[in-house]
């Protein structure tokens, strides 16, 4: 972590930090747990796999959804572990992966879409993520593997668009939480406005 976000993780008043990624990449390119221990922010690792850090990419034929749609059908506990992780920290929780957008933008579309945020405000909240990606690979706080095809370094609508699609297919995100193991009171803690 340089010191400008050390910075502003104070600033905001973080109290913790959940760490989606896999222990390969945290191996690579470790939090400042220094930092966080010394000034009492709490770290939990919490990684999801996805194909793109953890898989042949060649199986999402050019289309990243599919990536997304991979974590919620075949990565359902290590969704269900982050997700109870980030109720029981303290809050605010600064949640992240690599890039802020896979990982990152499933657990934040599950989240914003439990606490009341139309479908249309977090497609522009995802969206957000693209004007932040040229700057993340400039300054190397994102890192992607060099064979990665074009589509797969971008947050674009239409990759959330067919993400919530296949949820809203199956009943709905409540009805996918069920699902994958969390209880209506587990539910309602995830809100961020309760």
């Amino acid at each position: 972590m340089d010191q400008g976000f050390q910075e502003r993780i104070l600033a905001s008043g973080i109290r913790s930090v959940l760490d989606l990624r896999g222990e390969r990449e945290r191996t690579e390119k470790p939090d400042d747990l220094f930092f966080l221990i010394a000034n009492g922010i709490r770290y939990k690792e919490a990684g999801i796999r996805d194909i793109l850090h953890y898989g042949d990419i060649r199986l999402l034929d050019g289309d990243l959804s599919r990536d997304y749609i991979d974590m919620l059908v075949n990565h359902k506990a290590e969704i269900r572990l982050a997700l109870l992780s980030l109720s029981a920290l303290p809050k605010p929780v600064l949640f992240h992966c690599n890039a802020g957008k896979d990982r990152t933008g499933i657990l934040a579309m599950l989240l914003l879409s439990l606490s009341g945020i139309d479908k249309e405000r977090i497609l522009v909240d995802y969206c957000q993520t693209e004007e932040n990606l040229a700057e993340m690979k400039r300054t190397g706080s994102a890192t992607h593997r060099e064979d990665l095809p074009e589509a797969f370094l971008h947050a674009r609508k239409e990759t959330m668009e067919r993400t919530i699609a296949f949820l809203e297919s199956l009943g709905g995100i409540q009805a996918y939480l069920l699902a994958i193991g969390l209880t209506k009171n587990d539910i309602e803690g995830l809100s961020l406005f309760r």
